[in-house]
C-alpha cells in the first residue's frame, strides 16, 4: 500500500488495563513516525461519536486493534473498502475464534507466537495476512531503583482464577463432548509442555461423529479451556513449591485466596493493580517471576518489562526466547518440571548479589530496544510494504 498518514486505534477493555497501556505506548509510535492519530475509546466514546468517527473511517489508512477489538465495527462500515484492520493477538488465536470468523476485507493479524502464525493459515484462509511479532515492554514512570535498595524481593503478578469456575467449563465441555474424553483431559493437564492441538487434532480423526459435526478451529475453540485450567494449575505449582521451600512472593493480582493456607503463610498477596503501575512495582524489585502462557515460540510482556525494569527476570523460557537471551547472563530460565532447581538458583543469588546485578544489568541492555512503542514504528513499515 501507499504510505501510511493516518491510523485510527481502536481501544477496548482488558484485564488491568494491559493493551490500554500497551496501545497508549504504540500511538507515541504512531505518531513519531508522522502519523495522524485518531482514537476510538469503546468504554468512554458515546455511540454517537463513534458513529461519527466511523462516518469519517474511509479516510484512514490503518485501523489498529488488539484482539480483534472493533473488527465488528470495521466489516459494517465503509473504511473495510480502503483500511487494512490490522490486529495484534495477545494470545492463541482458539481464544478469539469467534473473532477471527467473523473477519471480513483487508484484516492483517499479528501473533505473539511464530506457531500461532501457522495456525491461522492453516484454519481460517479467509485472513488475507499474517505475521509474526513479538510483545512489547513497559517500563515505569520512575527511575528504576539501585538495585540493593529495592523495596520488594521477589513478586509475582498476575491473576489465579477460581477453580470452581474453571472446573465448571471443563464439566461443560466434557458434557458437550462425552465422557470418551475423560482420559484425554487428563493427558492434556498432566503434559503442559505439549501442545492442545496435537491431541485435538488426533481426537477429530479418531471421531467419526466430531468429524461430521465440527471443523477444527471450532473444536479448539472448545477445547481452549483447557488452556486456562493448565495455567491455574502452574501457576499454583510454582508459587507452591516456593512456599514449601521458604521462598517468599509478593504477589500482585487477582484469584490468590484460593492458594493454601500454608502457601498463603509465606507469601504476601498484595491485590489487584492497574497495569500502568506495573512498571514501578517492577523498578523497585530485586527479581520479577514470570511463568510463561503456552507459548513454545513465542514472548510475553513481562519477560521484556522486567529486564527493561532493571530486575532479575526469573522465567520459564520458550524456542525463542532461547534465541535471544542466554540463562544466567541476561535472565533466569527455569524448567517447570524441575522446580526443585529454581529453589536452588535463587537462593544462590540470594547469597550472591554481585551476580544478580550483573543479570539484572545485562537484561536492562538486551530488552532496552523491545519496547511497543518500537512495535507501532515496524507495523508502519510493515503495512507499508502490503
Amino acid at each position: 500500500m501507499s504510505q501510511v498518514n493516518k491510523i485510527l486505534v481502536i481501544k477496548g477493555k482488558s484485564q488491568y488495563g494491559q493493551m490500554r497501556c500497551a496501545m497508549d505506548e504504540m500511538i507515541k509510535g504512531f505518531l513519531s513516525k508522522g502519523c495522524l492519530v485518531t482514537i476510538l475509546d469503546l468504554i468512554h466514546d458515546e455511540d454517537e461519536h463513534i458513529r461519527l468517527k466511523l462516518d469519517f473511517a474511509k479516510d484512514y489508512d490503518l485501523i489498529f486493534s488488539m484482539n480483534l477489538v472493533g473488527i465488528d465495527l470495521y466489516r459494517d462500515s465503509i473504511c473495510a473498502e480502503k483500511a487494512i484492520f490490522w490486529s495484534f493477538l495477545e494470545d492463541h488465536p482458539y481464544h478469539h475464534h469467534s473473532r477471527i470468523s467473523m473477519a471480513e476485507g483487508k484484516v492483517l493479524l499479528s501473533c505473539c507466537d511464530r506457531h500461532h502464525v501457522m495456525y491461522i493459515e492453516k484454519n481460517y484462509p479467509h485472513i488475507p495476512w499474517t505475521c509474526f511479532m513479538p510483545h512489547g515492554g513497559i517500563v515505569g514512570e520512575a527511575e528504576n531503583k539501585p538495585f540493593s535498595e529495592r523495596k520488594y524481593d521477589v513478586v509475582f503478578i498476575g491473576s489465579l482464577g477460581k477453580e470452581d469456575d474453571i472446573l465448571s467449563a471443563v464439566n461443560m465441555l466434557k458434557n458437550k463432548y462425552g465422557s470418551e474424553i475423560d482420559s484425554l483431559i487428563e493427558t492434556i493437564l498432566c503434559n503442559e509442555s505439549l501442545d492442545i492441538e496435537d491431541y485435538i487434532e488426533q481426537l477429530i480423526v479418531q471421531n467419526d461423529d466430531l468429524k461430521n459435526r465440527s471443523v477444527y478451529a471450532d473444536v479448539m475453540s472448545d477445547f481452549s479451556v483447557l488452556d486456562i485450567y493448565r495455567r491455574f494449575l502452574k501457576r499454583k505449582k510454582l508459587l507452591d513449591t516456593l512456599a514449601d521451600n521458604g521462598i517468599s512472593v509478593s504477589i500482585f493480582g487477582n484469584g490468590w485466596d484460593g492458594l493454601s493456607d500454608k502457601t498463603k503463610s509465606v507469601h504476601t498477596l498484595m491485590g489487584s493493580i492497574d497495569h500502568d503501575k506495573i512498571g514501578r512495582i517492577m523498578g523497585d524489585s530485586r527479581y520479577v517471576l514470570n511463568d510463561m502462557p503456552f507459548f513454545h515460540d513465542g514472548t510475553h510482556d513481562r519477560v521484556f518489562a522486567a529486564m527493561q525494569c532493571g530486575a532479575v527476570c526469573v522465567t520459564d523460557s520458550s524456542s525463542l526466547f532461547d534465541e535471544l537471551y542466554m540463562n544466567m547472563n541476561e535472565v533466569v530460565f527455569y524448567d517447570t518440571d524441575r522446580l526443585d532447581q529454581l529453589t536452588h538458583i535463587l537462593k544462590e543469588l540470594f547469597d550472591n548479589e554481585d551476580q544478580a546485578k550483573e543479570i539484572a544489568m545485562q537484561g536492562f541492555k538486551a530488552a532496552r530496544e523491545q519496547t511497543w512503542k518500537n512495535r507501532a514504528k515496524d507495523i508502519v513499515e510493515i503495512a507499508e510494504g502490503l
